[in-house]
């Protein structure tokens, strides 16, 4: 991406955290910035006893990338038992793709990412708000 467009991707992700904060407001939602842990997901979710990681992408034309790293603790904690969702927006059709734990193409987009290969567990409109994204999540 050039510096225009990672700028306007990081934009749209904040302004799809806000989104997420906002819906899952009866929820403990932690936003992620850490250095010192490569590949930790943005979200740490928290409701009823259950909780849940989530790392939050944009529909680009090239897909739904993850960092390697990223990829590598997703596979990490969902082989503790942990739950780690992707959750990308497609901004243009107001859709949101949900995975828990995707598959990935592992000939790999390029040194740096890794791309989602398989289909989204679930897809919902971005409108359907708290209670649909509450359920898909098992937290309803």
């Amino acid at each position: 991406m050039t510096t225009p467009e990672l700028k306007s991707y990081n934009e749209d992700e904040k302004k799809f955290y806000t989104w997420i904060r906002g819906v899952l407001k009866s929820c403990h939602v932690q936003r992620i910035e850490t250095t010192t842990g490569p590949g930790v997901p943005d979200l740490n979710v928290c409701h009823n006893a259950q909780e849940m990681w989530i790392e939050l992408k944009m529909v680009i034309k090239q897909g739904i990338l993850l960092r390697k790293e990223q990829y590598g603790w997703g596979m990490k904690r969902a082989i503790h038992g942990g739950y780690v969702y992707v959750m990308a927006l497609n901004k243009d059709a107001g859709i949101i793709h949900v995975w828990l734990y995707p598959k990935i193409d592992v000939s790999s987009y390029n040194d740096k990412y890794v791309k989602i290969e398989s289909q989204p567990h679930a897809s919902f409109v971005k409108k359907s708000g708290s209670k649909v994204l509450l359920d898909l999540l098992y937290l309803g």
